[in-house]
């Protein structure tokens, strides 16, 4: 990584500690669901074998896309297909979700909040990225500014 201005590098350590953050999430929850299947889910109840199979198959994919986060992490400037790609398949489920609540009603409020957390995420992370990747390409004129001066 190229001697990154103050403000650039504040601004790649904290988009850093918010991939973690993020990336943690899938890597927790899916391990759970792989191990306990619907159990794992606020406000679920039994559920029959194929739909625990399935849950507990797709836990697996969840968990991996924290795990693709996390390899991001150390070089987050350049990691803009990882970025993109997972955060994009996140906010894909989060309107699955939307569809699920429209027909099925709505789930635990703790899963209502994840699909908005979800659906944002690209809004948020995306454009964030690019701007510490502008800055590492050039730190003269880079985007990120410092939150305390402005």
């Amino acid at each position: 990584m190229k001697d990154l201005a103050p403000p650039a590098r504040r601004s790649r350590t904290a988009l850093q500690v918010a991939v973690t953050a993020v990336a943690l999430l899938p890597l927790t929850t899916g391990a759970l669901a792989y191990l306990r299947g619907a159990a794992a889910i606020p406000g679920s109840r039994r559920w029959d074998a194929p739909i625990d199979g399935e849950l507990r198959y797709l836990s697996v994919w969840w968990a991996a896309s924290g795990v693709l986060l996390l390899r991001a992490v150390p070089r987050v400037e350049r990691e803009e297909r990882v970025l993109r790609g997972v955060t994009a398949l996140l906010a894909l489920g989060g309107l699955g979700r939307v569809r699920s609540m429209r027909s099925q009603g709505l789930p635990h409020p703790l899963m209502v909040a994840a699909t908005f957390v979800e659906i944002a995420l690209p809004f948020v992370l995306i454009p964030w990225q690019a701007s510490v990747a502008r800055a590492e390409c050039d730190p003269e004129r880079s985007d990120v500014r410092d939150m305390r001066s402005s």
